[in-house]
């Protein structure tokens, strides 16, 4: 599964939930195992908008994290990041989208690792010494270096 997962991160294909700020543009006449179009990521036109905008408040405007959060809130036109469980922006959320490489195009796979706790019965997502890929992708950068 993780070679068939490396092989999809190298092509730029979908293989889990999307970013804030990308989305997913159907691959003609190719399917997942579940019978969905496999999907390709590029940068949502729309959502990046956003993107840029909260980065420039952060940097440029010097806004804080709490102010940010409710400039986001205020206003119901902006969407909501896919993990939106309260339906509103957190703190937390913003600063994940600060703090993501990504917007940067900075892309890895397997960054984390499932650890399984037998004595306390769950699974654990731990951070490896270092991923099992990273590239650089331009084409997938929404921030540049001056912001």
């Amino acid at each position: 599964v993780v070679e068939g997962h490396k092989g999809l991160f190298d092509a730029g294909i979908v293989t889990g939930t999307i970013t804030f700020g990308y989305k997913g543009e159907p691959i003609h006449g190719q399917m997942t195992k579940k019978g969905r179009p496999r999907q390709r990521l590029i940068v949502d036109p729309e959502t990046s908008h956003y993107v840029k905008r909260i980065f420039e408040w952060f940097v440029a405007d010097h806004v804080s994290i709490k102010d940010i959060v409710r400039r986001l809130n205020a206003d119901e036109s902006i969407p909501l990041p896919p993990k939106a469980c309260s339906g509103q922006w957190t703190h937390l959320a913003v600063k994940r989208l600060l703090s993501n490489a990504r917007y940067r195009g900075d892309w890895c796979y397997g960054k984390t690792q499932t650890v399984w706790r037998s004595k306390k019965d769950y699974a654990r997502q731990v951070e490896r010494d270092s991923p099992l890929r990273s590239t650089h992708r331009e084409d997938l950068r929404i921030i540049d270096d001056a912001t």
